[in-house]
């Protein structure tokens, strides 16, 4: 789901659409598990193919859902998009709930449902701020001051490193640093992240 797509194709639908929808239902029968009344913290870990540099590691976020739960602050789900499959196994092996292969209805409406939604720079982002919910995104090279969500409710964890962003009307060409997971990923840790958790 690109920025322009929401705004220009997806925003008119979700507008018509979300009227009077039904609150997602979750359960064992369709994949799903909520306790009544359970807090959902929707996690979307991925981004467009290709663009590694938006991605915050899996196993960073795998490290933050893992303490949430431990902690009992709520129940993480992680939204799995076509070009997110790849983490599927992983994510599964380590017992989180996965909620994938969606239409963005069913997508929409879960997020409205969700408490907080724990993402990258992605389209997951931007539909979540769309609906004022709470988001908490972690950037990488690209330019949060040209691409951040709309509204009030958005925090954004980027690097301080004195080359970010290195993305914003280019094509991101490697980085001085090395290779993938970028120095401007791991300056934010899971602990930093579950941090601010607490105090929302």
């Amino acid at each position: 789901i690109s920025v322009t797509g929401v705004q220009t194709c997806a925003l008119p639908i979700l507008k018509k659409e979300l009227i009077n929808y039904p609150a997602v239902q979750i359960n064992q029968n369709s994949g799903f598990y909520e306790k009544k009344h359970q807090k959902i913290i929707a996690i979307h870990p991925g981004c467009k193919r290709g663009h590694d540099y938006k991605r915050w590691p899996l196993n960073y976020y795998l490290a933050l859902a893992g303490k949430i739960e431990d902690k009992k602050l709520a129940k993480t789900v992680f939204i799995l998009g076509p070009d997110d499959v790849f983490m599927f196994d992983k994510i599964k092996e380590k017992g989180f709930e996965i909620f994938k292969d969606k239409d963005i209805i069913t997508i929409s409406n879960f997020i409205r449902n969700a408490a907080l939604i724990i993402s990258n720079d992605s389209g997951i982002m931007h539909l979540a701020t769309l609906f004022k919910k709470i988001v908490i995104s972690v950037w990488g090279a690209t330019d949060d001051k040209r691409n951040r969500g709309w509204g009030d409710n958005v925090l954004i964890f980027k690097s301080k490193l004195p080359c970010h962003p290195c993305v914003r009307y280019k094509t991101f060409n490697g980085c001085i640093y090395g290779d993938y997971p970028y120095p401007c990923l791991l300056e934010t840790t899971p602990e930093k992240v579950y941090r601010h958790i607490l105090f929302l």
